[in-house]
């Protein structure tokens, strides 16, 4: 498997310990996450840090100029489409499979939990 970004709920128990290890309270599922074994990123440097983990170069270099962006200016943004992203298409889900291994991706809960998905760093 190639993916080097996997998915977990923040509402799952996956979710909610990944939330606990970087020291935010398991209830915090306001905005998305993004966790690696080093650190972990929130709302606006968490976007930039996944562009820069994707295979598509310009997505690579969205996410280089969203950490080389004033902090204000880039959570200003994304505060703005956070609260208007229905404005930009609302879908059920936006599940884009091109390889088929989407499904894989997303981190098992034992407890069957979901809800909406945010990423994690494979190991």
């Amino acid at each position: 498997d190639t993916a080097r970004l996997r998915f977990a709920s923040l509402q799952s128990r996956v979710g909610q310990s990944l939330l606990l290890r970087s020291g935010r309270s398991p209830t915090d599922t306001s905005s998305i996450v993004y966790v690696t074994e080093e650190d972990a990123f929130y709302s606006s440097d968490a976007v930039s840090h996944i562009c820069m983990e994707l295979d598509a170069a310009p997505l690579r270099w969205f996410g280089r100029l969203g950490q080389l962006t004033p902090p204000w200016v880039r959570e200003g943004v994304y505060q703005f489409v956070s609260e208007n992203r229905y404005q930009f298409g609302e879908n059920d889900s936006c599940r884009l499979d091109f390889d088929g291994t989407y499904t894989s991706r997303f981190v098992s809960d034992p407890a069957g939990v979901g809800g909406n998905s945010d990423m994690e760093q494979e190991s």
